[in-house]
């Protein structure tokens, strides 16, 4: 019975520091997105008629991203599966229909980008948005330089 005590709190502890790291995982995000977005006003230098207008379409936009993406990660997750059952266990009809799925997932996300960034037209001058995708990919960049150079740290601690 003892044993059985102990066993449920190391359980209820471990999940509960899961869920912590989930919630600071999802809180950084979040930090991070309202950086993005303050940095990306001040680059387009936009007025604050346009910014509340530029930042609502935005948020949107990356919500159905996010969700895109959602969808690719449970379909690669079902690769894996497949991949990890084995040569035996493989289905050239589930992969068939999974690779059909990743690829409508894909396509569909790039109509929404192209629409997306049509749709800032009304907004925006073309040289902005031309603008806006540069800073995208320095953003992602210089975050991705930021968390490496991090984890470079922690390692040279250890």
């Amino acid at each position: 019975m003892k044993y059985l005590i102990i066993l449920l709190i190391a359980f209820s502890a471990s999940t509960s520091f899961s869920q912590q790291r989930m919630q600071m995982r999802e809180h950084q995000r979040d930090k991070i997105d309202q950086l993005k977005k303050i940095k990306l006003i001040e680059a387009l230098n936009l007025n604050e008629e346009a910014s509340l207008r530029f930042v609502s379409r935005y948020n949107e936009f990356h919500k159905q991203i996010r969700d895109f993406q959602r969808n690719k990660e449970t379909v690669i997750d079902e690769l894996q599966k497949i991949v990890k059952d084995g040569e035996k266990g493989f289905s050239d009809q589930k992969f068939e229909e999974l690779i059909k799925k990743f690829s409508q997932i894909e396509t569909e996300s790039d109509k929404l980008k192209y629409h997306f960034f049509k749709s800032l037209e009304e907004i925006l001058p073309k040289y902005k948005i031309a603008k806006l995708i540069v800073f995208e990919r320095e953003f992602a960049r210089e975050l991705n330089n930021l968390v490496q150079d991090r984890r470079r740290m922690l390692r040279e601690r250890k």
